[in-house]
Protein backbone atom coordinates (compact mmCIF):
# COMPACT_ATOMS: atom_id res chain seq x y z
CA UNK A 1 0.00 0.00 0.00
CA UNK A 2 2.73 2.40 0.61
CA UNK A 3 4.49 1.54 -2.97
CA UNK A 4 1.37 2.44 -4.32
CA UNK A 5 0.93 5.60 -2.91
CA UNK A 6 4.63 6.33 -3.51
CA UNK A 7 3.58 5.68 -7.63
CA UNK A 8 0.25 7.91 -6.97
CA UNK A 9 2.75 10.84 -5.94
CA UNK A 10 5.16 10.46 -8.58
CA UNK A 11 2.21 10.02 -10.88
CA UNK A 12 0.95 13.03 -9.68
CA UNK A 13 -2.38 11.47 -8.66
CA UNK A 14 -3.47 12.85 -5.19
CA UNK A 15 -4.36 10.56 -2.99
CA UNK A 16 -8.45 9.54 -2.13
CA UNK A 17 -9.04 11.39 1.26
CA UNK A 18 -9.28 8.57 4.16
CA UNK A 19 -13.01 7.65 4.92
CA UNK A 20 -14.00 9.13 8.17
CA UNK A 21 -16.49 6.92 9.88
CA UNK A 22 -19.13 9.45 11.24
CA UNK A 23 -20.53 7.72 14.81
CA UNK A 24 -24.50 7.48 14.38
CA UNK A 25 -26.26 9.26 17.67
CA UNK A 26 -26.59 7.03 20.21
CA UNK A 27 -30.86 6.66 20.76
CA UNK A 28 -32.22 8.14 23.57
CA UNK A 29 -35.19 6.01 25.06
CA UNK A 30 -37.95 8.26 26.87
CA UNK A 31 -39.12 6.78 29.39
CA UNK A 32 -43.16 6.31 29.39
CA UNK A 33 -44.85 8.04 32.32
CA UNK A 34 -45.53 5.98 34.87
CA UNK A 35 -49.47 5.09 35.22
CA UNK A 36 -51.02 5.61 38.54
CA UNK A 37 -53.61 3.46 39.76
CA UNK A 38 -56.13 5.07 41.45
CA UNK A 39 -57.59 2.94 43.93
CA UNK A 40 -61.60 3.16 43.86
CA UNK A 41 -63.58 4.09 46.62
CA UNK A 42 -64.71 1.91 49.15
CA UNK A 43 -68.25 0.21 48.48
CA UNK A 44 -70.79 1.60 50.88
CA UNK A 45 -73.27 -0.45 51.63
CA UNK A 46 -76.79 2.03 52.42
CA UNK A 47 -78.28 0.04 55.22
CA UNK A 48 -81.90 -0.36 54.28
CA UNK A 49 -84.86 1.44 56.12
CA UNK A 50 -85.83 0.10 59.41
CA UNK A 51 -89.18 -2.27 58.92
CA UNK A 52 -91.80 -1.93 61.25
CA UNK A 53 -91.68 -3.20 64.67
CA UNK A 54 -93.62 -6.48 64.36
CA UNK A 55 -95.32 -7.86 67.36
CA UNK A 56 -94.28 -11.06 69.07
CA UNK A 57 -96.72 -13.69 69.17
CA UNK A 58 -98.86 -13.16 72.50
CA UNK A 59 -101.72 -11.86 74.05
CA UNK A 60 -103.17 -9.01 72.51
CA UNK A 61 -103.21 -5.75 74.26
CA UNK A 62 -106.82 -5.25 75.50
CA UNK A 63 -106.19 -2.04 77.87
CA UNK A 64 -107.35 0.01 75.15
CA UNK A 65 -110.67 -1.36 74.75
CA UNK A 66 -111.80 -0.14 78.01
CA UNK A 67 -111.79 3.58 76.45
CA UNK A 68 -113.89 1.95 73.61
CA UNK A 69 -116.75 1.03 76.03
CA UNK A 70 -116.66 4.39 78.03
CA UNK A 71 -117.09 6.04 74.96
CA UNK A 72 -119.90 4.14 73.91
CA UNK A 73 -121.67 4.21 77.30
CA UNK A 74 -121.38 8.37 77.24
CA UNK A 75 -123.05 7.95 73.87
CA UNK A 76 -125.62 5.90 74.80
CA UNK A 77 -126.53 8.11 77.85
CA UNK A 78 -126.55 11.22 75.64
CA UNK A 79 -128.81 8.87 73.15
CA UNK A 80 -131.75 7.76 76.04
CA UNK A 81 -131.28 11.81 77.52
CA UNK A 82 -132.63 12.93 74.25
CA UNK A 83 -135.20 10.23 74.09
CA UNK A 84 -136.17 11.47 77.63
CA UNK A 85 -135.99 15.50 76.50
CA UNK A 86 -138.38 14.39 73.31
CA UNK A 87 -141.05 12.13 74.98
CA UNK A 88 -141.02 15.28 77.50
CA UNK A 89 -141.12 17.92 74.47
CA UNK A 90 -144.33 15.95 73.16
CA UNK A 91 -146.08 16.21 76.53
CA UNK A 92 -145.13 20.07 77.01
CA UNK A 93 -146.41 21.09 73.65
CA UNK A 94 -149.66 19.21 74.24
CA UNK A 95 -150.31 20.76 77.54
CA UNK A 96 -149.28 24.28 76.71
CA UNK A 97 -151.31 23.87 73.16
CA UNK A 98 -154.92 22.65 75.47
CA UNK A 99 -153.98 25.11 78.24
CA UNK A 100 -154.15 27.83 75.32
CA UNK A 101 -157.22 26.43 74.17
CA UNK A 102 -158.90 26.10 77.43
CA UNK A 103 -157.14 28.67 79.86
CA UNK A 104 -159.12 27.40 83.07
CA UNK A 105 -156.88 24.14 83.00
CA UNK A 106 -154.24 26.61 84.84
CA UNK A 107 -155.64 29.57 86.44
CA UNK A 108 -152.62 30.02 88.37
CA UNK A 109 -150.08 29.22 86.02
CA UNK A 110 -148.38 26.59 87.97
CA UNK A 111 -148.77 24.31 85.56
CA UNK A 112 -146.73 26.13 83.36
CA UNK A 113 -144.29 27.13 85.68
CA UNK A 114 -143.12 23.53 86.51
CA UNK A 115 -142.98 22.55 82.69
CA UNK A 116 -140.46 25.21 82.22
CA UNK A 117 -138.78 24.37 85.35
CA UNK A 118 -138.53 21.02 84.07
CA UNK A 119 -137.47 22.14 80.88
CA UNK A 120 -134.72 24.10 81.90
CA UNK A 121 -133.23 20.75 83.82
CA UNK A 122 -133.35 18.50 80.89
CA UNK A 123 -131.61 21.22 78.81
CA UNK A 124 -128.85 21.03 81.84
CA UNK A 125 -128.60 17.34 81.65
CA UNK A 126 -128.61 17.14 77.68
CA UNK A 127 -126.04 19.74 77.38
CA UNK A 128 -123.49 17.73 80.45
CA UNK A 129 -124.18 14.29 78.44
CA UNK A 130 -123.28 16.04 75.13
CA UNK A 131 -120.00 17.17 76.37
CA UNK A 132 -119.52 14.13 78.19
CA UNK A 133 -119.68 11.87 74.92
CA UNK A 134 -117.40 14.14 72.92
CA UNK A 135 -114.83 14.09 75.13
CA UNK A 136 -115.05 10.28 75.84
CA UNK A 137 -114.96 9.83 71.80
CA UNK A 138 -112.17 12.10 72.14
CA UNK A 139 -110.25 10.03 74.36
CA UNK A 140 -110.88 6.96 72.89
CA UNK A 141 -109.14 8.49 69.20
CA UNK A 142 -106.21 9.22 71.34
CA UNK A 143 -106.18 5.81 73.27
CA UNK A 144 -106.24 4.34 69.70
CA UNK A 145 -103.05 6.72 67.92
CA UNK A 146 -101.25 5.93 71.30
CA UNK A 147 -102.03 1.88 70.73
CA UNK A 148 -100.70 2.61 66.71
CA UNK A 149 -97.51 4.27 68.02
CA UNK A 150 -96.83 0.74 70.45
CA UNK A 151 -97.84 -1.69 68.06
CA UNK A 152 -96.36 -0.15 64.44
CA UNK A 153 -99.32 -0.23 63.11
CA UNK A 154 -100.42 2.79 61.05
CA UNK A 155 -104.48 3.40 62.12
CA UNK A 156 -105.57 5.92 59.36
CA UNK A 157 -106.67 3.37 57.24
CA UNK A 158 -109.07 1.71 60.49
CA UNK A 159 -110.58 5.56 60.61
CA UNK A 160 -111.73 5.83 57.21
CA UNK A 161 -115.17 4.31 57.98
CA UNK A 162 -118.49 5.24 56.35
CA UNK A 163 -120.00 5.71 60.18
CA UNK A 164 -117.24 8.72 60.89
CA UNK A 165 -118.65 11.18 57.68
CA UNK A 166 -122.23 10.00 58.96
CA UNK A 167 -121.95 11.20 62.59
CA UNK A 168 -119.91 14.45 61.31
CA UNK A 169 -122.95 15.39 58.31
CA UNK A 170 -125.20 14.73 61.68
CA UNK A 171 -123.78 16.92 63.64
CA UNK A 172 -124.06 19.43 60.88
CA UNK A 173 -127.58 19.12 60.22
CA UNK A 174 -127.83 19.32 64.07
CA UNK A 175 -126.19 22.53 64.28
CA UNK A 176 -128.18 24.12 61.55
CA UNK A 177 -131.85 23.20 62.80
CA UNK A 178 -130.24 24.82 66.62
CA UNK A 179 -130.17 27.59 64.70
CA UNK A 180 -132.71 27.68 62.95
CA UNK A 181 -135.02 27.33 65.79
CA UNK A 182 -137.50 29.96 66.77
CA UNK A 183 -137.57 31.48 70.10
CA UNK A 184 -139.46 29.82 72.81
CA UNK A 185 -141.13 33.02 73.45
CA UNK A 186 -144.28 33.01 72.69
CA UNK A 187 -145.52 36.91 71.54
CA UNK A 188 -148.49 36.33 69.64
CA UNK A 189 -151.44 38.46 70.63
CA UNK A 190 -154.55 36.17 69.90
CA UNK A 191 -154.86 32.39 70.91
CA UNK A 192 -155.16 31.20 67.25
CA UNK A 193 -151.63 33.00 66.78
CA UNK A 194 -150.08 31.40 69.72
CA UNK A 195 -150.95 27.63 69.14
CA UNK A 196 -149.64 28.22 66.24
CA UNK A 197 -146.36 29.61 67.63
CA UNK A 198 -146.04 26.45 70.37
CA UNK A 199 -147.11 23.90 67.91
CA UNK A 200 -144.36 24.77 65.56
CA UNK A 201 -141.68 25.30 68.57
CA UNK A 202 -142.61 21.54 69.83
CA UNK A 203 -142.17 20.14 66.06
CA UNK A 204 -138.42 21.75 65.30
CA UNK A 205 -137.75 21.11 68.92
CA UNK A 206 -138.73 17.17 68.35
CA UNK A 207 -137.34 17.20 64.54
CA UNK A 208 -134.06 18.49 66.40
CA UNK A 209 -133.90 15.97 69.19
CA UNK A 210 -134.45 13.22 66.89
CA UNK A 211 -131.03 14.38 64.27
CA UNK A 212 -129.27 14.25 68.24
CA UNK A 213 -130.23 10.83 68.88
CA UNK A 214 -129.40 10.15 65.49
CA UNK A 215 -125.83 11.20 65.92
CA UNK A 216 -125.52 9.88 69.01
CA UNK A 217 -126.30 6.55 67.69
CA UNK A 218 -123.86 6.59 64.60
CA UNK A 219 -121.36 7.48 66.77
CA UNK A 220 -121.70 4.66 69.43
CA UNK A 221 -122.14 2.41 66.25
CA UNK A 222 -118.63 4.02 65.00
CA UNK A 223 -117.09 3.21 68.09
CA UNK A 224 -118.16 -0.19 68.26
CA UNK A 225 -117.27 -0.59 65.30
CA UNK A 226 -113.65 0.68 65.34
CA UNK A 227 -112.86 -1.29 68.20
CA UNK A 228 -114.28 -4.44 66.04
CA UNK A 229 -111.64 -3.59 63.65
CA UNK A 230 -109.14 -3.19 65.52
CA UNK A 231 -108.95 -6.09 67.38
CA UNK A 232 -109.50 -8.15 63.97
CA UNK A 233 -106.13 -6.14 62.57
CA UNK A 234 -104.47 -6.98 66.00
CA UNK A 235 -105.41 -10.35 66.00
CA UNK A 236 -104.16 -11.06 62.47
CA UNK A 237 -100.93 -9.14 63.00
CA UNK A 238 -100.23 -11.36 66.30
CA UNK A 239 -101.10 -14.71 63.98
CA UNK A 240 -98.58 -13.33 61.06
CA UNK A 241 -95.99 -12.70 64.17
CA UNK A 242 -96.21 -16.23 65.19
CA UNK A 243 -95.87 -17.77 61.90
CA UNK A 244 -93.08 -15.86 60.98
CA UNK A 245 -91.37 -14.59 64.05
CA UNK A 246 -88.28 -11.80 63.58
CA UNK A 247 -85.21 -12.90 62.96
CA UNK A 248 -82.73 -10.45 63.93
CA UNK A 249 -80.68 -8.57 61.78
CA UNK A 250 -77.18 -8.82 60.93
CA UNK A 251 -74.99 -5.76 60.48
CA UNK A 252 -74.20 -4.16 57.69
CA UNK A 253 -71.02 -4.99 55.99
CA UNK A 254 -68.41 -2.25 54.45
CA UNK A 255 -66.86 -3.30 50.87
CA UNK A 256 -63.41 -3.34 50.93
CA UNK A 257 -61.02 -0.78 48.62
CA UNK A 258 -60.33 -2.39 45.51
Amino acid sequence: MTASLADDRANGVSPEPAATTVPEPAATTVPEPAVTTVPEPAATTVPEPAAAPVRPAGPVPTSWEKWAWIGFALAMAYLLTCVGRLVFTLQETSTLVSIVDNPALDPDGSTVANLSSVESTFSTVLMLTSFAYLGGYILFLRKVRGLGAEEGMDMRPLLKHWSFLAWRLCVLVSLVATFARPSAHFTAPDQAGLHSQIQNYGDLSSLLLGVRMLTAGVMAFAIVSLRTRIRAALLARTAVAGLHPAQPSLPAQQGSPA
